[in-house]
């Protein structure tokens, strides 16, 4: 599933205000590239947790990895278009 084709607004919903998620990707924006081990210890957080949180990231393209393999956050902002028809208003 992609970010910008997710089918359920409210799965994508949960997923970026999930707090583990925000505060990697503020962490993230603050530090720039870093290393999931290397984002751990900078959040005091354990590796395995970030580890989780950084590879369910990168499958909502929240996430992107550089040619090193370290992790940056590829976005100023994300724009949710909800539509008022639809499955989108399934919670």
């Amino acid at each position: 599933m992609s970010a910008r084709t997710a089918s359920s607004t409210a799965l994508l919903r949960s997923e970026l205000c999930n707090s583990r998620a925000d505060a990697s990707n503020r962490s993230l924006k603050q530090l720039g590239t870093l290393s999931a081990y290397a984002l751990a210890k900078a959040m005091d957080r354990n590796y395995s947790n970030v580890r989780r949180d950084v590879r369910r990231l990168l499958e909502l393209e929240l996430l992107a990895r550089d040619e090193d393999g370290k992790v940056y956050v590829p976005w100023k902002d994300v724009v949710l278009n909800v539509s008022l028809t639809g499955d989108s208003l399934a919670a």
